[in-house]
């Protein structure tokens, strides 16, 4: 189980922190653990955003890949109509 120890002697700091990570708080109102750790929050919002628009190339090439095929169905329709009519 974590330890517990004040950040500061402050009455008005309502945060303990977590001995097993300088990073981690528990918050004395709501005791919700949170995380201090602002480049690890930025680094994720990065990741996050690579993630989303990766998912809108794959998303996009879906799209394409399935318009091809739609194309090759009406010229494939197209050929079929002009041999019938020879």
């Amino acid at each position: 189980m974590a330890k517990n120890l004040k950040i500061s002697d402050n009455e008005k700091d309502v945060r303990l922190i977590i001995e097993e990570d300088n990073n981690l708080v528990r918050d004395k109102k709501t005791n919700a653990i949170l995380n201090t750790d602002k480049s690890a929050l930025e680094r994720y919002r990065t990741r996050r955003e690579k993630e989303r628009e990766m998912l809108q190339k794959v998303e996009k090439v879906e799209k394409l890949e399935q318009e091809m095929k739609e194309m090759k169905m009406l010229m494939r329709n197209f050929i079929n109509t002009i041999e019938e009519r020879e």
